[in-house]
């Protein structure tokens, strides 16, 4: 057990970690949330991953634009 368990920063963090990979149809991961299930705090880190994977390069893909990526 944690001490710092109950902190509102240690939770809204541990949601975060765990969620921010959660789809808003139920066909995420890792428990298949859906909706307002997934906190908001996941549901804003995902959009923000999402945003970061698409202007930046990969070996895959080159960047978006700004533009293209919204």
């Amino acid at each position: 057990m944690s001490l710092y368990q109950n902190e509102l920063l240690v939770k809204v963090a541990r949601e975060i970690c765990r969620w921010h990979h959660e789809r808003y149809d139920g066909r995420g991961y890792p428990d298949g949330l859906k909706g307002e299930e997934i906190p908001i705090s996941a549901q804003v880190v995902s959009l923000a991953d999402v945003y970061d994977a698409l202007v930046s390069d990969r070996v895959y893909k080159k960047a978006y634009s700004h533009e293209k990526a919204i």
